[in-house]
């Protein structure tokens, strides 16, 4: 199972997502992206924080830019909110994450915002990954 995860700079809700995720299934190959990514950015401190209380390491992530991915090697393209999905080139399709769980919501952007928010956000993602969990033990 190939999975790629989108959001827009990719340093906080994508990592998250792809870290949690590959933490899980490491036999899968899970990547993730941002539609508005600087290549190389780090992510943020409060998601490394974030992915460390729960046992996961961020350190080494790099953002990296939707255009720069070839989209054909996935199977699945989960994105973090509706709008992300438009930046998707024609012929390739994806979902909000939210969808896992038969919900139609963002999950929303914890940038700039406090610590409680990138935990609200890094919960929302767990919860949504279980679900795609379950269905594929």
């Amino acid at each position: 199972m190939k999975i790629l995860f989108l959001c827009t700079g990719n340093t906080c809700r994508s990592p998250l997502a792809e870290v949690y995720l590959r933490s899980k299934r490491p036999q899968w190959s899970i990547d993730s992206a941002g539609v508005a990514a600087v290549a190389g950015t780090p992510a943020t401190e409060q998601a490394r924080s974030v992915a460390a209380e729960a046992g996961l390491e961020l350190g080494e992530h790099k953002a990296r830019p939707l255009e720069e991915i070839s989209l054909e090697e996935y199977d699945k393209i989960y994105a973090m909110s509706s709008t992300h999905l438009r930046y998707l080139p024609e012929g390739h399709q994806g979902a909000s994450l939210s969808t896992l769980d038969g919900q139609s919501k963002d999950v929303e952007d914890p940038y700039g915002r406090g610590l409680e928010s990138y935990r609200e956000a890094f919960s929302e993602i767990r919860k949504y990954l279980d679900r795609l969990l379950e269905e594929k033990v």
